[in-house]
């Protein structure tokens, strides 16, 4: 980025020659560029193959030790007496004559059961003798295949050794194999690994490793013994396969050092024998041949860009003095006029179009400082409030608050925040209870640039509000708000009254037959017993032609009231209209509780009311039916309900009936 600027800022004189030189480094160095390229290519191949062969010798030299060590181990297993399988003393002695295996298998030899227990070893090493040997792969190999099998590079459990095991089967004369016979290579055997610890080149080296895990187990570096490829350079031999394919590439070695690298697979793909050379060594002689190429070429391109830089400076010096010109226009200290134009060739055109440009400039910069104007007039004058709004996202990216950026005087109307309160400020600083879904919702419409409206309650400032909101450009959003309190206040009143009395504030007949139905399912489900009552008051009527309508109607709220604290929180009480009022008594465990119940009502209502100066005394009449005794639908409780109303009048009033299918039974007197 800063030299694209450094480029920007250069004069024409000094572009030009840096466009000849780019002209003549885009044809020149690509020539050089292929041909050294073509070169290393082929040095490489030559190296490649050198170093392959390289490898190989190592290679084969080292599976040819190992094979001879197997064949030995095989030997010996061929000699066991088969009657020390059964007696440890007499392996041990056996073991104990075969001095000249050890010279191969440093870590010891140990004589294995075909139940994968051990029945001697030499030299003897304390739990290695009868120890268990059946989870260990080169036994399990063996026992499976009846062929010597090699193990993996392990630390020894009974030696503490870095070694590797190698199992051969112990036949009888019939050829059945009935033990195994496993010996530990030391992975510090200098006579095995000798090969493998010279240095490949002046500075690279060779490395054995096990393609089952990744474990080194031989090389250069001793220190690196059965340690994972992996921890020692994460990116070493990646290029190299595993798989029973010899490579060569270019990758980085266990140093993490950028090299040449040639693997060979031995032992049926087991180890893999690898050959790092540095690129640094390895590619040296091109290195320096192509920095004389290049040392060539850029002097020869210094020399043709200063040449072309005297040439278009003389050329050029009517632009320069052209620039002066705008630059003093630019700071003031000149007055915007047009430029002089003297010549007809292409910058005296270009000056002349300047200055065409120059008068549409300044028709256009008047015709938007009239836009802009108007548009700040429509801003601060729209009933609507408006706001902007710059988002703040948290370090997992999560919306978590956003800023104001500008609001008009709409909005300080409808929330009664002014612009010096919030204006560079976050809504959490200027409202830190608001609900976080606020903030999940612009976020939302941040990230995915989708316009929303929607109605909502701000608790902060306690109104509700109609919202437009919509992302101008990316990170920001701005909302056009309308305060809609009052129209939600009025559509709260509509909804209250349409299921409730007016008068009483209780449910009215359509919220009862809801509740109702609810009730039901509840006492199904439950089991208890559900009261429906249907009632209304005696000498109402009375009340209403002496005392006026007026105290009448404060009687009914007194009647209510005095329901509602007699009643628990479960229960329900409802005005049909009139005098006439239901009720819904719920959870009852018996008839008995019913029975008090009721009779407790009775005897409230009855008590005396005093009312505008007015002492009024009146009672009650009340049907019941039990839900689900009486199991019926709602409809028929209500009316089987109104016909034991009708029998509690009938009984002479200030009473209460119970429907029973088939009777009619009075559960209390007056």
């Amino acid at each position: 980025m800063w030299m694209l600027r450094r480029l920007k800022s250069l004069n024409l004189a000094n572009k030009a020659a840096l466009t000849a030189a780019l002209l003549f480094i885009g044809g020149f160095l690509p020539l050089v560029y292929f041909s050294t390229l073509a070169l290393e290519r082929n040095l490489m191949v030559l190296l490649a193959n050198q170093q392959t062969a390289s490898v190989r010798h190592v290679a084969h030299d080292l599976e040819q030790n190992m094979h001879l060590r197997i064949d030995a181990l095989q030997d010996v297993a061929n000699k066991v007496p088969m009657d020390a399988m059964l007696d440890r003393r007499a392996m041990a002695g056996f073991l104990s004559s075969r001095i000249a295996i050890y010279r191969f298998y440093a870590n010891g030899v140990v004589v294995i059961g075909r139940d994968g227990y051990g029945i001697a070893d030499q030299p003897q090493v304390a739990g290695r003798g009868d120890g268990d040997f059946r989870a260990l792969e080169f036994f399990q190999e063996v026992v499976k295949t009846g062929k010597p099998a090699i193990g993996k590079p392990r630390v020894g459990r009974f030696t503490r050794e870095p070694g590797i095991g190698v199992a051969v089967p112990i036949k009888n004369a019939q050829g059945e194999m009935i033990g195994v016979m496993a010996g530990f290579l030391s992975l510090l055997d200098k006579q095995l690994f000798d090969q493998t610890g010279a240095k490949l080149g002046k500075t690279g080296s060779y490395t054995v490793v096990s393609s089952w895990d990744k474990l080194i187990i031989a090389g250069s570096h001793k220190d690196h013994i059965l340690k994972p490829v992996a921890d020692l350079a994460p990116g070493a031999f990646t290029e190299l396969t595993y798989d029973g394919l010899d490579v060569t590439q270019i990758g980085d070695d266990l140093t993490g050092t950028p090299a040449l690298l040639s693997d060979a697979h031995i032992l049926d793909g087991r180890w893999l024998v690898i050959g790092s050379l540095p690129v640094a060594e390895a590619f040296a002689p091109i290195r320096q041949l192509q920095a004389q190429i290049y040392s060539v070429a850029a002097i020869i391109v210094v020399l043709v860009s200063a040449l072309m830089w005297a040439v278009m400076r003389r050329q050029l010096g009517i632009v320069a003095r052209a620039t002066l010109s705008l630059e003093r226009m630019a700071q003031g200290s000149d007055v915007l006029a047009p430029l002089p134009v003297k010549r007809r060739d292409e910058v005296g055109q270009m000056l002349h179009a300047f200055n065409a440009l120059q008068a549409k400039i300044h028709d256009k910069d008047a015709a938007l400082q009239q836009s802009r104007a108007r548009f700040q007039n429509l801003f601060e004058h729209m009933t609507n409030g408006f706001a902007l709004h710059e988002m703040i996202f948290d370090a997992q990216g999560v919306p978590s608050d956003y800023r104001f950026l500008e609001v008009n005087p709409a909005f300080e109307a409808l929330t009664g925040l002014t612009a010096q309160q919030v204006i560079g400020k976050t809504v959490l600083q200027v409202m830190p209870d608001l609900e976080g879904h606020w903030i999940k919702r612009y976020g939302e419409l941040v990230v995915s640039g989708r316009s929303i409206t929607f109605e909502d309650h701000a608790g902060e400032v306690g109104h509700w509000y109609r919202v437009n909101a919509y992302r101008p450009e990316h990170g920001k959003f701005a909302v056009i708000i309308e305060n809609i309190t009052e129209l939600k206040k009025a559509q709260d009143e509509l909804k209250h009254l349409a299921f409730h009395d007016v008068l009483t504030g209780l449910p009215n007949r359509t919220l009862f037959a809801d509740r109702m139905r609810q009730a039901m399912a509840v006492a199904k489900r439950s089991g208890a017993l559900l009261a429906v009552v249907y009632l209304d008051l005696d000498r109402f009527k009375f009340v209403n032609d002496n005392y006026g309508h007026a105290v009448g109607d404060l009687l009914l709220m007194e009647v209510a009231a005095r329901f509602k604290e007699d009643l628990r929180s479960e229960d329900s009480i409802s005005r049909f209209g009139g005098d006439e009022f239901a009720l819904l008594l719920t959870g009852l465990k018996s008839e008995s509780e019913l029975h008090e119940l009721l009779k407790r009502l009775l005897l409230h209502i009855a008590a005396p009311y005093a009312l505008a100066g007015q002492d009024v005394e009146i009672s009650m009449s009340m049907g019941v039916t039990v839900y689900p005794l009486d199991d019926s639908d709602p409809d028929i409780l209500m009316r089987h309900a109104d016909e034991a109303l009708y029998e509690a009048k009938r009984a002479g009033r200030n009473c209460f009936q119970r429907y029973v299918l088939g009777a009619r039974n009075t559960l209390a007197s007056r």
